[in-house]
Order: structure tokens, then C-alpha cells, then sequence
């Protein structure tokens, strides 16, 4: 009789094992979905960089503009102008107010140093150092020519004081002379002041009727014993229609004979001259032009003081414009 064999358990299968992520899976899922989260840092950086710098541009720019319309406002630059090219000199630049307007009167305190003057019989006459003086009076140093019986009866106006001269050289102190323009109201006039023995200066000044506030301007200057130019003793020769133009005698030396004075040329708005040589005749046209003949010396057929010269009335006639 076989034995009977126990039968054995059969044993369960054992459930297949399931897999889990390891930790070098997880941190590459976490990076890559950090890399769709998140820029580099780098390039962060970089971005950062661009947009302080746009910005601080765009301050600096600002800044800028702001600062230079400021200063603009402040400090306005003039307008270039062109200068004049006809002229032989050019002096200090003179502001002239319009010689057009209103005219009114008005002077500085006078003393005994004081040029002044005043208007009567339709004209104008003034006084300095106790001279009174016409135009005819002082274009011809005579005051007996001066028909201004009783001066203390008008009322006198201040126009400058004359600088501290020499006591012996006070003769030479004087109003050398003075025109009235065409429109009656306004006036240049010439001082003659010594400084030295050897140095005089001649002073042109204007008046102007129609100025707000001061109303005499110094239109120009020259010094009489100055290296340079001979010519600068200066005598009103003529003033043009309009009134903005004067000619004037240049001479070497005042009273000394023996020479023809050149001509000059003087804008009275702009203080521009400009010289012409020595001219037998002149006369002021329209609009600065002018005509005029060349002075010609000649041999003297006497011989005698000072030089002689060719007639004008065979010399041709020339023109030019300032």
C-alpha cells in the first residue's frame, strides 16, 4: 500500500513589483519643467542691464534738453549781422535810437564844465566856458556872429561835461563846432579837449531830440598827435538831406596853413566812416551816394605858403556811395 503523499500548498504568485521614480528622474522632470517656468538667470541679468541703461539714456536726454532750453532762455544768442564792407574804419559799435519821433528836451546839471544849449529864433545856439555860439559863430570862430542878445532869458540844456584840462592849456578848451541836422531837432556837435602838450582830442557828438533817457552819443573820436593818421583834426564840412550822413574836413594840424584836409565820410546811425582823399568839390546825393572831384595839386607859378591846386571847374566829376 503506497503512502499517500501530503499534497503541498502551491504558493501565490507573488504581484509583479512596480516601479518607482528614482531621485536623478525626479530632479530632471523638475528641471525641465523648471526651464519652462523660468528664464536663465544670464539672460535675466542681461534684460536687467539693457533696460537701466535705456533708462538712464533716456534721463540723460531729458536732462539735457531741459538744461539747454534753461540756458538758452537765459543767455540768447544775437543775431549775426554783416558788416559793412564799403567803411575804411570801424569803430567801438554805437546803439543810435531812431532819429524819427517825438523831440523833447531834456539835459544834465550844468556847472562851469558843462556844454549847453538852448533853442531860440528857430534854431539852435550853445554855450560853453561863457561863449554863446550860432552855427555860422562857430563854423568861422567869431562870436560876434551870434545874435543872442540876452541868454539868461531862454532855458539851457546840459548835454557833457569836459574833462579836467590843463590850466595852460585852457585856450585850447573849446566848442570846435556843431551843425543842426535837417529835421531842426537834432544837432551834432564837435569838442576840442588838450589832454598834453602834444596830444589833443576831438570829440563828435550827437544829440538826439528823440531818445528815451540819455540823448547824447559819442559818434566818434579821434587824438590830434597820435601815432598813424596825419589827418585828424576834424571840421563839419556837410550834412547829407536826410541827415544820416556828414562829411567832414580832416586836417593835420588846426590854423597851421600849407595843406588841403581829406575827406571823410561818417554815418551818423552806426558810427561807420569811411575816407575819400583829398577832394576839390563834394555834395551829398540821395541814399549815401555822392559826387565829387579829385583834388590835383600843381606847381606854384609864385612861390608862397601852402600848395596850389588844378581849378575844379576842369576836373571831372566822379561819383561813389557809402
Amino acid at each position: 500500500m503506497e503512502k499517500e503523499i501530503p499534497q503541498q500548498p502551491i504558493p501565490a504568485p507573488s504581484p509583479t513589483p512596480v516601479p518607482t521614480a528614482t531621485p536623478q528622474a525626479s530632479k530632471t522632470e523638475s528641471a525641465q519643467a523648471n526651464t519652462k517656468t523660468k528664464p536663465p538667470k544670464k539672460k535675466t541679468k542681461m534684460i536687467l542691464l539693457i533696460s537701466i541703461g535705456i533708462l538712464l539714456a533716456l534721463l540723460i536726454g531729458v536732462g539735457g534738453y531741459v538744461l539747454g532750453t534753461s540756458t538758452s532762455k537765459k543767455d540768447p544768442q544775437p543775431t549775426p549781422t554783416k558788416a559793412p564792407t564799403t567803411p575804411t574804419q570801424t569803430p567801438t559799435a554805437t546803439v543810435i535810437p531812431s532819429l524819427t519821433g517825438v523831440p523833447t528836451d531834456t539835459g544834465i546839471p550844468i556847472t562851469e564844465k558843462t556844454v549847453s544849449f538852448t533853442r531860440a529864433n528857430g534854431t539852435v545856439y550853445m554855450r560853453y566856458r561863457g561863449h554863446v555860439y550860432s552855427e555860422e559863430a562857430a563854423s568861422k570862430n567869431d562870436f560876434s556872429l551870434t545874435n543872442l542878445p540876452d541868454p539868461t532869458q531862454y532855458t539851457w540844456y546840459g548835454l557833457v561835461n569836459s574833462p579836467n584840462i590843463p590850466t595852460d592849456l585852457a585856450v585850447f578848451d573849446e566848442l570846435f563846432d556843431f551843425k543842426v541836422l535837417p529835421n531842426k531837432s537834432n544837432f551834432i556837435f564837435i569838442m576840442r579837449w588838450p589832454v598834453t602838450d602834444t596830444k589833443t582830442e576831438y570829440k563828435l557828438y550827437l544829440y538826439n531830440a528823440m531818445a528815451q533817457g540819455n540823448k547824447v552819443f559819442t559818434i566818434y573820436t579821434s587824438t590830434q598827435g597820435q601815432s598813424g593818421n596825419v589827418y585828424t583834426v576834424p571840421r563839419i564840412k556837410q550834412v547829407s538831406s536826410d541827415g544820416t550822413y556828414v562829411a567832414l574836413n580832416m586836417f593835420g594840424c588846426w590854423n597851421c596853413g600849407g595843406h588841403a584836409p581829406e575827406t571823410m565820410l561818417l554815418n551818423i546811425n552806426t558810427s561807420a566812416t569811411k575816407t575819400i582823399g583829398k577832394v576839390a568839390y563834394f555834395n551829398w546825393k540821395e541814399n549815401g551816394n555822392y559826387e565829387y572831384k579829385e583834388y590835383k595839386s600843381i606847381p606854384c607859378a609864385i612861390e608862397g605858403p601852402g600848395e596850389c591846386s588844378e581849378d575844379p571847374a576842369t576836373l571831372p566829376m566822379m561819383t561813389g556811395s557809402f
